[in-house]
């Protein structure tokens, strides 16, 4: 220990020097992730853009609104989440007189929102489907984080926002 110390008992302005590199490293290293992330997060909360809600091929938009039983269900998927609700939008993929398939890709639903729902930034879209006479109507919430909960979110998602490590 002895080697650490100067001639009065303190330790040397270099070893300081290196605890002080050392130490620094530490924090950046544990902290750098969070960081990284606040430009993106600023400029997501100073203006969050708008998401356009992707809609299955062939949905028209349509005057018919869901059942209260569908929007009861996205309500509470909404709330649950905690929220702010945008806007709804809702389409019809009509069915075809030929087929008796399922008018909706159930595929191309499961891919695009997956488990009903697609998130980018702040962003949160929910999405229900209802049989109805004539096809399948097509509901989407659209929504946004409240910036309290966007701002405390982990970092480690940030790294996906570097195009050019995609």
């Amino acid at each position: 220990m002895s080697q650490f110390l100067s001639s009065d008992g303190r330790v040397g302005p270099g070893w300081a020097l290196l605890g002080g590199f050392a130490l620094l490293a530490i924090v950046i290293i544990l902290v750098a992730p969070s960081w990284t992330c606040a430009p993106f997060r600023l400029g997501d909360l100073v203006e969050p853009g708008e998401l356009p809600a992707p809609l299955p091929p062939n949905c028209a938009p349509t005057a018919e609104g869901p059942s209260s039983d569908t929007m009861r269900t996205l309500d509470a998927q909404r709330e649950e989440m905690g929220l702010a609700l945008q806007e709804t939008i809702t389409c019809k993929v009509a069915a075809s007189p030929n087929s008796r398939a399922h008018p909706l890709n159930s595929q191309w639903t499961q891919q695009m929102y997956v488990g009903g729902v697609l998130r980018y930034k702040r962003h949160v879209l929910i999405a229900a489907t209802q049989d109805v006479p004539g096809g399948t109507l097509f509901t989407v919430e659209r929504s946004l984080v409240p910036w309290w909960k966007y701002v405390d979110q982990s970092g480690t998602d940030c790294w996906a926002q570097f195009e050019f490590w995609k």
